[in-house]
């Protein structure tokens, strides 16, 4: 600053003037001005989608959109009255449809976590079990009786395994499997109620897989078979490959029909099949 100028310099006082002046020019001419034009824009029906609110609604998309029909904004199966729409056509004939569907899912959940949380207060109380755990919201339960083993080297597969389901709202319980008895062979426990058994496929290859689902179904009555990835390593087309070389032993006694097969990588639900489909 050279030394004849005031201080502060009269050059601040110009940009304040001219601060002042734009504010007050986009308070009374811009703003409005803007507003106006995305008001006259949402008015095109091309645009009306935007007009949305989700966090208002609680729906993710408008009732009436690019993939629905106008009769939706006002329709009662929209709303969810299932008894009182009737369907006209083809379009509310499948939206019924997918709204009885969701409704069953709804109950059928609500079911389940109201009988998680039964069982949690049985297992609370019971000597026999450590490591109780409930999650309110998914209906999630784990506990482990105290006679349960741990493999020394993989054991932590099992572990894995009983978050990564208990995280994803099931019901995750290992069994006792006492040594004391000659010749005993138990499942892991319950998945949601039903036997289980879990096997590593650390190769992923086809033949482990194979060999992975033989190994479940040696446990007497196991109905779910849960194959564990511990290196992040499953591919679907092997898994396929692999199901494929075990169901061509269904005609000897190492094949067994599972309800389910679950594959779990790291802690994450990847793929849940259900033989036949």
């Amino acid at each position: 600053m050279k030394q004849e100028e005031p201080f502060p310099s009269a050059k601040v006082g110009v940009s304040c003037e001219l601060a002042n002046g734009l504010k007050l020019f986009s308070e009374n001419f811009l703003f409005p001005w803007v507003a106006q034009l995305g008001e006259d824009a949402l008015q095109l029906n091309k645009h009306r989608f935007f007009r949305h609110n989700s966090g208002i609604t609680g729906k993710t998309f408008p009732d009436y959109n690019s993939y629905t029909i106008q009769r939706c904004r006002d329709c009662d199966i929209a709303k969810g009255k299932l008894k009182l729409g009737k369907p006209s056509n083809e379009v509310c004939e499948a939206c019924k449809m997918v709204h009885k569907c969701c409704d069953l899912s709804i109950k059928a959940s609500e079911k389940q976590i109201a009988q998680n949380r039964k069982q949690f207060e049985i297992l609370s109380n019971d000597k026999n079990y450590k490591d109780v755990s409930f999650d309110p919201q998914n209906g999630g339960l784990k506990a482990t009786h105290l006679q349960h083993n741990f493999d020394k080297n993989k054991g932590w597969y099992e572990v894995n395994v009983q978050t990564a389901e208990y995280r994803n709202g099931h019901s995750v319980i290992f069994g006792p499997e006492p040594h004391n008895l000659y010749k005993s062979r138990k499942c892991e426990g319950t998945w949601d109620g039903s036997l289980f058994e879990i096997a590593g496929t650390e190769t992923a290859t086809s033949s482990n897989v194979r060999n992975a689902l033989k190994h479940c179904a040696s446990k007497p009555n196991t109905e779910v078979a849960i194959l564990y990835y511990p290196f992040n390593n499953f591919s679907m087309e092997t898994f396929c490959e692999g199901f494929a070389r075990y169901y061509g032993l269904r005609r000897t006694s190492q094949y067994r029909e599972f309800k389910l097969i679950v594959c779990i990588q790291g802690e994450e639900i990847i793929q849940i099949k259900k033989p036949g489909k």
